[in-house]
């Protein structure tokens, strides 16, 4: 049994120190590298004064053409979008001091996405591989083969079960999206925006979450969640690690002279990141569209899956995002952005 645990624990610190050395230099902070479109933004960093800062729903979701298109009615503006897929809030931060760091970068506003925390902030400081190294979903991912075990009766685990912390250990989810990003849509990106690719040209991952939220209640289930979260009060959700994140990048920002906006996009939320949002100064926060307010956006046919519209709700969210910001713009206190 010695001889077991001995074995295992190898074979983690092997896959740690691969992991360590490939996203130490793959890692989407490498510009011209993970995403074929920033060098282009490297190069012309200091034409744009508004940039997004977030995971795949910033990045899917938003079009910086159609955003400026709307918001240039009132301000001159120029935006980017350098969300990247799957992305937690720590890592979020890292990535846009890095890009603040450098000269050319000189935005005057950030709409910043509120994700889900996978790192505990006390982490900040440490090597850029370890914002891909989060090691609790190791032992969450180990949680599941005990739990497994438990139902088992034995040592033996199933398949699906085994292959899931497989995936986990590996971090096989953003390996995914990076090789989709390469092959399916990296022609297709402008200013950074990511479109969903058809489903004919879906990858098989993305082919089995589109499947498993077309079963039926699915779609139900998690309307009645997303109502659920709305109508919550906040008394009970630790929102703790959000707010010590947010008070960072209102930190970050301040120091690059940036103002800061704080959105969480649609159609997906969780008691946490609602919370968070709702804790933000209303006066720097764009609010949650429900499906109360656009019922038509939040059909099921529009869905990509549980946490994704698919690419024609883009511009119409786009356009949302734009006049929320200019109303969030006319609020301040003082000009952040030039008039048009």
């Amino acid at each position: 049994m010695r001889a077991f645990f001995f074995h295992i624990g190898i074979a983690i610190a092997v896959v740690v120190c691969i992991n360590s050395i490939f996203y130490n230099r793959y890692a989407p902070y490498n510009w011209g590298v993970h995403r074929p479109d920033e060098q282009e933004f490297a190069e012309n960093a200091a034409d744009y004064n508004l940039l997004f800062i977030g995971a795949s729903r910033i990045s899917r979701l938003v079009m910086p053409t159609v955003f400026d298109s709307v918001l240039s009615e009132h301000w001159d503006v120029s935006s980017y979008n350098l969300a990247n897929n799957g992305q937690p809030l720590l890592e979020q931060h890292y990535n846009f001091e890095q890009y603040l760091q450098q000269a050319t970068v000189k935005p005057k506003v950030a709409v910043i996405s509120i994700s889900p925390v996978f790192v505990s902030y006390g982490d900040r400081d440490t090597a850029r591989s370890r914002y891909w190294l989060d090691t609790r979903r190791y032992f969450n991912a180990l949680h599941l083969i005990m739990l497994s075990w438990e139902r088992e009766g034995s040592a033996k685990t199933t398949y699906k079960t085994t292959l899931h912390y497989i995936q986990k250990l590996l971090n096989m989810g953003v390996w995914r999206t990076n090789l989709q990003v390469a092959l399916y849509v990296g022609a297709q990106m402008e200013r950074g925006y990511v479109p969903l690719p058809d489903e004919h040209k879906l990858t098989p991952h993305q082919q089995k979450n589109y499947k498993e939220f077309m079963e039926e209640g699915v779609y139900e289930e998690d309307m009645e969640y997303r109502k659920s979260v709305l109508a919550d009060d906040c008394s009970s959700a630790n929102a703790k690690a959000f707010a010590k994140i947010i008070e960072m990048f209102e930190e970050l920002a301040h120091k690059h002279d940036v103002y800061p906006l704080f959105v969480t996009p649609p159609p997906r939320i969780q008691y946490d990141q609602y919370c968070a949002l709702k804790a933000i100064a209303d006066h720097k926060r764009v609010g949650f569209p429900s499906p109360q307010e656009f019922p038509d956006i939040y059909k099921k046919e529009n869905f990509f899956d549980r946490t994704h519209f698919k690419k024609h709700i883009a511009p119409i969210y786009s356009e949302y995002l734009a006049r929320e910001v200019n109303r969030l713009l006319q609020l301040a206190d003082e000009q952040h952005l030039p008039a048009s």
